[in-house]
């Protein structure tokens, strides 16, 4: 509080520790190819974005839980990093 300090401050500062909720382990090269190509014309839906991958990705897509009907502003980080592990070799 202000009454630890001389002189004293008029304003009360906080000290906050921020803990990740949990570790995802993602390839940093696959996830950047992923995100760059993704929000290359980020406007298309991710589906048409990425068709040039992989001629299964719509199916790849459902199964990682995204809709290939998102944009790719619409997805999560960890669907980005369960995307770049699955899509990407």
């Amino acid at each position: 509080g202000p009454e630890n300090f001389i002189p004293k401050p008029k304003v009360i500062s906080s000290v906050i520790e921020i803990k990740p909720k949990k570790k995802s382990f993602f390839i940093y090269d696959k996830i950047d190819k992923l995100l760059k190509v993704s929000f290359k014309q980020r406007r298309k839906t991710i589906k048409n974005n990425l068709k040039f991958i992989t001629p299964e990705l719509e199916k790849k897509m459902v199964d990682c839980g995204i809709n290939p009907q998102h944009r790719p502003q619409d997805i999560s980080p960890e669907d980005y990093v369960k995307l770049s592990n699955f899509l990407i070799y």
